[in-house]
C-alpha cells in the first residue's frame, strides 16, 4: 500500500493511503478460482513475503481479507495488508501466539508443534490456506480438533483436502505445490525463496515439468 502522508488532530494522527475500489480477496472468492489465475494471486503474495522476509519481518495473518485487489480477474493485481501484528523476527525465534484466523492460521501459531526452522514459514502455511481457499472455495481445515490431528499426523494432505482439488480439476504440479506449503511441519515446508522457485508458479505449468 502507498502511503500519501499523514495529519494529525489533538485526538489522533491520520495516515492516508491509497483508495482501492475493488476492495479485499475475500469478496471476490465466490466460487473457485480457475488455476492460472490463482496462480497469478499465488505469485504475487509471494513476492510480498519473500521481500518481508528477507528484511526480517513476518505477516502473521495472512488471509483472503487481507489482500487488497488492485485489479480484479482474470489480470488479477493484488497487495498484503494488514500489519497489526506483523513482528519483525530472528531466525529461532518462537513463533507460538493465539492470534490469527482459524483456516489460515499455521499449526505452530497455537502450539500443536515445535519449530525449529525459519520463523517465518507460518506464512508460508497462510498462503497454502489462501491458495488453497482460492482454488476450492473451501477452508482448509477449519475445524480445530482437525488441525491438531493433521499436526498431530493423524491426517495428511493427501486426505480429502487433496481428493478435492483433484475433483476440481487442479494440476498434479499445482497439488504437489500447495502439499508442500501446508507440510504438517513447519520444518519441511519451503522458505519464500524456495516457494517462489516452484515450476508451478512458472507460465505455463504443465503437467509433465519437474515439480
Amino acid at each position: 500500500m502507498r502511503s500519501y502522508g499523514w495529519f494529525e488532530t489533538p485526538q489522533a494522527i491520520y495516515i492516508t493511503m491509497e483508495y482501492l475500489a475493488h476492495g479485499d480477496l475475500k469478496k471476490h472468492l465466490v466460487r473457485p478460482l480457475p488455476e492460472d489465475e490463482a496462480r497469478t494471486i499465488g505469485r504475487q503474495v509471494l513476492e510480498g513475503l519473500k521481500y518481508m522476509h528477507e528484511n526480517g519481518f513476518a505477516h502473521r495473518d495472512l488471509k483472503p481479507q487481507n489482500i487488497l485487489v488492485v485489479s480484479p480477474g482474470p489480470d488479477w493485481l493484488v497487495q498484503i495488508s494488514d500489519f497489526g501484528i506483523s513482528r519483525r523476527l530472528e531466525e529461532g525465534a518462537t513463533v507460538t501466539m493465539r492470534q490469527g484466523t482459524m483456516g489460515f492460521i499455521a499449526p505452530e501459531m497455537l502450539g500443536f508443534i515445535r519449530a525449529k526452522s525459519s520463523p517465518y514459514v507460518a506464512d508460508i502455511w497462510s498462503l497454502g490456506a489462501l491458495l488453497f481457499f482460492a482454488l476450492t472455495n473451501t477452508i482448509f481445515l477449519q475445524d480445530l480438533h482437525r488441525l491438531r490431528d493433521f499436526a498431530d499426523g493423524a491426517l495428511t494432505a493427501a486426505d480429502r483436502e487433496t481428493e478435492l482439488l483433484r475433483t476440481l480439476g487442479a494440476s498434479q504440479q499445482c497439488s504437489g505445490f500447495l502439499q508442500r506449503l501446508l507440510a504438517p511441519s513447519p520444518d519441511d515446508r519451503p522458505s519464500s525463496q524456495k516457494a517462489s522457485e516452484h515450476s508451478w508458479l512458472a507460465e505455463p505449468a504443465a503437467d509433465d515439468q519437474e515439480e
